[in-house]
């Protein structure tokens, strides 16, 4: 049987977005309301403009077998435009 999950301390963002609610939201503390704006729209942002995984193959493997794993490159800014170029030019 797995053991409970600890409690933790809440992180500093947690408590932020908790005051934004209970004292700029229902409150009107215009301080709170502008801290959980910033720690709303940094949310927002990350994940607007963070990175996405793709998941491009799922594969089993069966004992005695192997996989070679290899990062492809991304293009250049020269060649994003030459391939952005022919697309118009298609």
């Amino acid at each position: 049987m797995a053991a409970p999950p600890r409690r933790t301390l809440p992180s500093p963002i947690q408590i932020a977005r908790r005051n934004l609610i209970s004292k700029g939201l229902l409150q009107g503390d215009r301080m709170w309301l502008y801290i959980g704006g910033a720690v709303w729209m940094a949310r927002i942002v990350r994940r607007v403009f963070g990175r996405r995984v793709e998941v491009v193959s799922v594969e089993h493997l069966a004992p005695g077998q192997w996989m070679s794993l290899r990062a492809i490159a991304p293009p250049t800014r020269k060649e994003r435009k030459a391939a952005k170029a022919a697309r118009r030019s298609s």
